[in-house]
């Protein structure tokens, strides 16, 4: 959810449905979100939080180490990783390269595209 009045009252919602419920572990569960975890729930969907870019990172590493299986030491697996997970541009050899300040323009106007993306969902789904 985007929006933090809905997500709370579709989070009060869940919490009435479970304290109902015949279950004592829903009830405990219930509870527990209720008095410990509400506050930081519902933080993380106003602040739009999440994890996304570290477990995309993360992955990456992953599957680099299992590409660099080959490698004869620790050092050239790691600086694979820094070359794939870093803004470093690596020259080739009678092949023109992107600038650093285009790539950086590049990704900027991405991220605007993007912010603006998400601003017309918003105002869409408001609506």
């Amino acid at each position: 959810m985007r929006d933090p009045e809905q997500a709370a009252t579709e989070l009060a919602k869940w919490i009435d449905d479970a304290k109902n419920s015949e279950l004592k572990p829903m009830k405990e569960l219930a509870d527990k979100i209720e008095n410990r975890h509400k506050e930081n729930i519902l933080n993380a969907i106003k602040c739009q939080a999440n994890s996304a870019k570290s477990e995309s990172t993360n992955t990456t590493i992953k599957g680099l180490i299992k590409l660099a299986r080959g490698f004869r030491n620790l050092h050239n697996m790691i600086a694979l990783i820094y070359l794939k997970c870093s803004d470093i541009v690596v020259p080739l050899c009678n092949r023109p390269q992107p600038s650093a300040e285009y790539l950086a323009r590049k990704r900027a106007r991405a991220n605007e595209l993007r912010r603006l993306r998400e601003e017309q969902r918003r105002r869409e789904f408001i609506a």
